[in-house]
Protein backbone atom coordinates (compact mmCIF):
# COMPACT_ATOMS: atom_id res chain seq x y z
CA UNK A 1 0.00 0.00 0.00
CA UNK A 2 1.43 3.29 -1.35
CA UNK A 3 1.50 6.05 1.71
CA UNK A 4 -1.07 8.93 0.81
CA UNK A 5 0.70 12.84 0.60
CA UNK A 6 -0.74 13.37 4.07
CA UNK A 7 1.30 10.27 5.63
CA UNK A 8 4.20 11.61 3.60
CA UNK A 9 4.39 14.72 4.44
CA UNK A 10 4.31 13.65 8.15
CA UNK A 11 6.76 10.60 7.94
CA UNK A 12 9.38 13.74 5.74
CA UNK A 13 8.74 16.35 8.97
CA UNK A 14 9.14 13.37 11.63
CA UNK A 15 12.33 12.46 9.60
CA UNK A 16 13.46 16.24 9.30
CA UNK A 17 13.04 16.59 13.09
CA UNK A 18 14.70 13.30 14.28
CA UNK A 19 18.20 13.93 12.30
CA UNK A 20 17.86 18.02 14.02
CA UNK A 21 17.48 16.46 17.26
CA UNK A 22 20.21 13.98 16.47
CA UNK A 23 22.56 16.52 15.12
CA UNK A 24 21.67 19.08 17.58
CA UNK A 25 22.40 16.44 20.92
CA UNK A 26 25.62 15.93 18.84
CA UNK A 27 26.77 19.71 18.64
CA UNK A 28 26.02 19.91 22.57
CA UNK A 29 27.73 16.71 23.39
CA UNK A 30 30.94 18.14 20.99
CA UNK A 31 30.92 21.19 23.23
CA UNK A 32 30.82 19.49 26.43
CA UNK A 33 33.57 16.93 25.36
CA UNK A 34 35.65 19.87 24.65
CA UNK A 35 34.62 21.74 27.91
CA UNK A 36 35.45 18.84 29.91
CA UNK A 37 38.37 17.65 28.79
CA UNK A 38 40.00 21.31 28.60
CA UNK A 39 39.14 21.48 32.52
CA UNK A 40 40.60 18.16 33.42
CA UNK A 41 43.73 19.14 32.15
CA UNK A 42 43.81 22.36 32.73
CA UNK A 43 43.29 21.20 36.55
CA UNK A 44 45.93 18.50 36.45
CA UNK A 45 48.27 21.09 35.20
CA UNK A 46 47.52 23.62 37.96
CA UNK A 47 47.70 20.66 40.81
CA UNK A 48 50.95 20.18 39.03
CA UNK A 49 52.86 23.25 39.90
CA UNK A 50 51.79 23.77 43.55
CA UNK A 51 54.59 21.99 45.65
CA UNK A 52 53.89 19.31 48.12
CA UNK A 53 51.91 19.56 51.50
CA UNK A 54 49.98 17.00 53.37
CA UNK A 55 46.85 19.03 53.19
CA UNK A 56 46.87 19.76 49.77
CA UNK A 57 47.36 15.55 49.15
CA UNK A 58 44.08 15.37 50.77
CA UNK A 59 42.77 18.35 48.41
CA UNK A 60 44.56 17.02 45.16
CA UNK A 61 42.76 13.50 46.35
CA UNK A 62 40.11 14.69 46.69
CA UNK A 63 39.87 16.47 43.41
CA UNK A 64 41.28 13.69 41.61
CA UNK A 65 38.09 11.23 42.85
CA UNK A 66 35.96 13.73 41.94
CA UNK A 67 37.32 14.39 38.20
CA UNK A 68 36.95 10.57 38.16
CA UNK A 69 33.63 10.12 39.07
CA UNK A 70 32.47 13.20 36.45
CA UNK A 71 34.88 11.05 33.70
CA UNK A 72 32.59 7.69 34.90
CA UNK A 73 29.56 10.10 34.35
CA UNK A 74 31.10 11.03 30.75
CA UNK A 75 31.27 7.32 29.76
CA UNK A 76 27.94 6.86 30.72
CA UNK A 77 26.72 9.32 29.26
CA UNK A 78 28.39 8.53 25.94
CA UNK A 79 26.39 5.11 26.21
CA UNK A 80 23.32 7.03 26.59
CA UNK A 81 23.74 8.88 23.13
CA UNK A 82 25.22 6.14 21.27
CA UNK A 83 22.40 3.54 22.27
CA UNK A 84 19.73 6.62 21.41
CA UNK A 85 21.49 7.45 17.79
CA UNK A 86 20.99 3.76 17.13
CA UNK A 87 17.38 3.82 18.00
CA UNK A 88 17.12 7.16 15.68
CA UNK A 89 18.74 5.54 13.26
CA UNK A 90 16.59 2.53 13.06
CA UNK A 91 13.55 4.40 13.07
CA UNK A 92 14.88 6.51 9.79
CA UNK A 93 15.21 3.15 8.41
CA UNK A 94 11.67 2.29 9.08
CA UNK A 95 10.57 5.39 7.54
CA UNK A 96 12.54 4.98 4.57
CA UNK A 97 11.17 1.64 4.34
CA UNK A 98 7.78 2.37 4.33
CA UNK A 99 8.36 5.54 2.14
CA UNK A 100 10.31 2.97 -0.53
CA UNK A 101 9.50 -0.35 0.07
CA UNK A 102 11.55 -2.77 1.82
CA UNK A 103 15.02 -3.09 0.41
CA UNK A 104 17.43 -6.16 0.38
CA UNK A 105 20.82 -4.70 1.72
CA UNK A 106 21.42 -5.54 5.46
CA UNK A 107 20.16 -2.84 8.11
CA UNK A 108 23.83 -2.16 9.46
CA UNK A 109 25.01 -1.18 5.51
CA UNK A 110 21.88 0.92 4.51
CA UNK A 111 22.29 4.54 4.88
CA UNK A 112 19.94 7.13 6.33
CA UNK A 113 20.03 10.86 6.59
CA UNK A 114 21.86 10.24 10.02
CA UNK A 115 25.49 10.56 9.69
CA UNK A 116 25.30 7.35 12.24
CA UNK A 117 29.48 6.29 11.52
CA UNK A 118 30.44 9.86 12.11
CA UNK A 119 28.16 10.61 15.41
CA UNK A 120 29.49 6.64 16.62
CA UNK A 121 33.48 7.35 16.00
CA UNK A 122 32.88 10.83 17.64
CA UNK A 123 31.53 9.07 20.52
CA UNK A 124 34.16 6.15 20.55
CA UNK A 125 36.75 8.53 20.74
CA UNK A 126 35.50 11.13 23.55
CA UNK A 127 34.87 7.56 25.56
CA UNK A 128 38.78 6.41 24.77
CA UNK A 129 39.42 9.86 26.05
CA UNK A 130 37.39 9.72 29.18
CA UNK A 131 38.69 6.97 29.77
CA UNK A 132 42.23 7.72 29.24
CA UNK A 133 41.46 10.90 31.94
CA UNK A 134 40.52 8.30 34.70
CA UNK A 135 43.98 6.45 33.90
CA UNK A 136 45.37 9.54 34.38
CA UNK A 137 43.60 10.70 37.59
CA UNK A 138 44.54 7.16 38.87
CA UNK A 139 48.21 7.66 38.20
CA UNK A 140 47.90 11.11 39.47
CA UNK A 141 50.81 11.70 42.05
CA UNK A 142 48.73 12.13 45.17
CA UNK A 143 47.53 8.40 44.65
CA UNK A 144 51.09 6.84 44.99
Amino acid sequence: MKPDEPQIQRIEKSIREIHEYARHTMQTFTAFFTFFVAMNYATMGFLAKDGDGANQSKLVSLIARIFIYQNILAIVSCVVIAVYLFRANRQLLDYQEFLNGPEVVPSILRQSVLPKWLYIGVILLSFLTFAGMIVAWLLYKPFH
